[in-house]
């Protein structure tokens, strides 16, 4: 017995060590560095104009397919332009842009664009068309739609969300205008609303982003 309370005043006076509890990990660490990140590629395509040698032996409507083969989407009112300036007229007549619009519609493939239409040479060139251009002599009124939607499209992409107002400063800036007239601003103001007609975009508080 006396034995016994010896073994036990002398546990209670040197306890056991206590049992090493595992240290707490570590926590993760928010690592982005393998993250992919989307890159924007840029939609801009170069212009490029119908380079054409003599055309006193050409037909209005074999130099029309050669304009629009080089430069569509082309609008009407370029085309007529174009063909009035290699024909050595000083003007687009009335008569001209008539007779042109009559031969462009059996031709060519086109659409409705703002007071002109935008011509393709078939429908298979027009499918899917994403891209746009600088002016390069253009009026802000011969640049198609088309053109113009999808140069705002690029431009809400790569801010994510952003106003009106910031759209049509680089909308204008990406299209080679270093100022925006009114005819400039109410073009991409109409590029802006069509694609909000269409669903293409949304408009919430005052800020535009893309419905993916």
């Amino acid at each position: 017995v006396i034995d016994r309370i010896a073994d036990v005043l002398k546990n209670s006076q040197n306890p056991p060590a206590p049992k090493e509890e595992p240290a707490p990990a570590a926590p993760e660490k928010f690592d982005i560095s393998n993250e992919k990140v989307e890159e924007i590629q840029s939609a801009e395509m170069p212009y490029n104009e119908a380079q054409i040698g003599s055309v006193a032996r050409m037909s209005d409507l074999e130099l029309a397919r050669k304009i629009v083969a080089a430069e569509q989407p082309i609008t009407l009112a370029l085309l007529c332009k174009r063909i009035s300036r290699l024909r050595g007229m000083t003007r687009v007549t009335p008569t001209m842009q008539r007779d042109m619009q009559l031969m462009v519609m059996k031709a060519f493939h086109t659409a409705p664009d703002r007071n002109t239409r935008v011509i393709w040479l078939d429908s298979n060139a027009s499918e899917g068309f994403a891209g746009y251009r600088q002016a390069a002599g253009r009026d802000i009124s011969e640049i198609p739609m088309c053109e113009i939607e999808n140069v705002v499209i690029e431009t809400i992409k790569e801010q994510f969300s952003i106003d009106r107002e910031s759209i049509k400063l680089i909308a204008a800036r990406k299209l080679g205008f270093s100022r925006r007239g009114a005819k400039v601003d109410s073009a991409l103001s109409q590029a802006v609303d069509n694609l909000v007609i269409a669903r293409k975009v949304t408009e919430i508080g005052g800020k535009i982003s893309l419905i993916e």
